[in-house]
């Protein structure tokens, strides 16, 4: 009865690995047309805001230094020449932190 049932498990196992290779082979030819595609149609969706780009893409630890600014972008219309400041700013303040924390790992670890 082992024997038929560790059989019978082999046999079902061996048929979903077809199954599974029989769908890859169907899709796979179509799978780079669907990548670019997917590539193309999120461009849009990640381009750099020069309002709020700083706000939009910071990372969760650097982004503490946005709430002292948080009002001021608030409160100042869209394409204010004051926004498109504060954001270029906010954006360099981030990104400085950001390469002295990568800078002072390489010299611990070095």
């Amino acid at each position: 009865m082992i024997v038929v049932i560790v059989t019978f498990n082999i046999l079902l196992m061996n048929l979903i690995i077809a199954i599974l290779a029989n769908t890859y082979n169907n899709y796979e030819s179509g799978s780079t047309g669907l990548y670019l595609s997917k590539i193309l149609s999120s461009r849009d969706e990640v381009m750099y805001d020069q309002c709020y780009g700083a706000f939009l893409s910071a990372m969760p630890p650097l982004n503490a230094i946005q709430f002292p600014f948080f009002p001021f972008a608030i409160t100042l219309r869209y394409l204010n020449s004051g926004l498109i400041t504060l954001n270029e700013y906010i954006m360099i303040a981030q990104y400085s932190l950001f390469m002295l924390i990568f800078f002072a790992v390489f010299v611990v670890s070095g």
